[in-house]
């Protein structure tokens, strides 16, 4: 079985590497939201319960919020700072009646079953202490023909320069990771930095 250590900790409690990580993953979170808008409206979706796990800072949510205008958003981080920022950002996108941030644990997501439409997991797989446990709790409350977006970065010769992909999965650990949990199949795409997992 693969197994990692604990990477989502106390950095996350610590302001200035909050900063630091917001700004750096800005880029990454507004490229997500386009290629997620996308690819929802291909498959129709209109509206919904669109759920985020790991939200960060909320910006990928937000940017999916203001393109299905009347879907409800949810936003779980275990960072009470990241959950603040997020909130702020709602309120300042005037999004805040229908965009709730909540601080959860991502093993333990705090819904009812099949209670989402969409669910988004981007970045996340290789800083949790239980990938398989995540991804059991995904399918828990994913509707059962809801749609779910999972993309993380996996392991490659960058990691000579970069410090995270160090500590990423390669493609076979990430599907193992899938084949033991009890998520539905999708469809996996991979290039030089990420790997994806999406909805058939």
């Amino acid at each position: 079985m693969v197994s990692k250590e604990t990477k989502y900790d106390e950095r996350f409690v610590d302001v200035d590497f909050i900063e630091k990580y917001e700004h750096g993953h800005l880029k990454m979170q507004r490229n997500f939201a386009k290629k997620y808008i996308d690819k929802l409206k291909e498959k129709n979706f209109h509206l919904g319960r669109i759920l985020d796990t790991g939200c960060a800072c909320g910006e990928m949510l937000i940017l999916i919020g203001k393109e299905f205008e009347n879907s409800t958003l949810t936003g779980i981080d275990i960072s009470d700072n990241f959950i603040y920022r997020a909130k702020g950002k709602a309120i300042q996108y005037e999004l805040d009646d229908r965009a709730k941030f909540i601080k959860a644990d991502v093993h333990n997501i705090p819904f009812p079953d099949h209670y989402f439409d969409v669910v988004i997991n981007t970045n996340m797989l290789h800083i949790v202490e239980d990938p398989i446990r995540m991804l059991n709790e995904i399918e828990r409350v994913l509707s059962s023909d809801g749609i779910y977006f999972l993309a993380d970065i996996r392991k490659s010769w960058l990691s000579i320069l970069e410090k995270e992909i160090k500590n990423a999965y390669t493609v076979n650990e990430l599907r193992e990771l899938i084949n033991k949990s009890n998520l539905r199949k999708g469809i996996e795409q991979t290039n030089l930095l990420w790997w994806k997992y999406e909805s058939n």
